[in-house]
């Protein structure tokens, strides 16, 4: 049939007209399914809630880890300080504790458990706690302060002033004239008496070295003037 002949027909049915529009009229409407045959999007409100909620749980996750490195590290250097300061049959007792609170709470057991003769021991031992020839300062302080420590956990407490006066009293003789310089300081405190202490090492210790090095040259030279010694056979 041909192209005015179809159009006839069409136009000639009133009733396939109506229908026609009818079904246009009642067929669901798509949003997506236009022309290009696009699949339906979702709503802008919907897809910002979306991301909004993605990017606060990651911010919450991202925190919360943070958090727990931070309690991780405290706790490690808590550890560390707690074993820099008891004595190695406590290490044992520490390291099996896991945690610094339960380590702490370890430690107060044990000493809880010491008699009087203990305490007047660890009193004995810092007030006559010599300091060795060859221990530094910070060694010979670090290990009064042990002393004290455990004391402290043993429910007796000493004042700075006692612990002070006590390890001054006891320091090597080299340090003679610093302890005199240190005696007549009014606001003298543990780490103030330490500073002072460590640069007096310093200068014995360039002292000694200058002191040293005229005779190691002097050595040299005559090693140096001294006739070849003659070849054995």
């Amino acid at each position: 049939m041909s192209t005015p002949g179809i159009l006839q027909a069409v136009r000639g049915n009133s009733d396939l007209q109506v229908r026609a529009w009818g079904a246009a009229s009642t067929a669901p409407f798509s949003p997506g399914a236009g022309a290009g045959g696009t699949a339906a999007q979702p709503a802008p409100e919907l897809a910002v809630a979306t991301v909004s909620g993605s990017l606060g749980g990651a911010a919450e996750a991202s925190a919360a880890a943070l958090k727990k490195t931070k309690e991780e590290r405290a706790e490690q250097q808590a550890m560390s300080l707690i074993m820099l300061n008891v004595k190695p049959q406590h290490y044992v007792l520490v390291r099996e504790t896991g945690s610094d609170r339960a380590a702490w709470a370890a430690l107060a057991d044990a000493f809880r458990s010491a008699d009087r003769a203990r305490v007047m021991n660890l009193r004995t031992e810092v007030n006559m706690s010599f300091m060795g020839t060859r221990e530094t300062a910070v060694e010979y302080f670090n290990r009064g302060q042990a002393l004290v420590w455990e004391l402290n956990m043993l429910g007796v407490v000493l004042d700075d002033e006692h612990v002070l006066s006590a390890l001054l009293s006891e320091l090597d003789p080299k340090f003679e004239y610093t302890k005199e310089i240190l005696s007549n300081l009014d606001d003298l405190t543990l780490d103030k008496a330490l500073v002072k202490l460590r640069a007096a090492e310093t200068r014995l210790a360039a002292g000694k070295q200058r002191r040293g090095t005229p005779a190691k040259t002097a050595l040299a030279a005559m090693d140096g003037d001294a006739p070849p010694k003659a070849k054995t056979r």
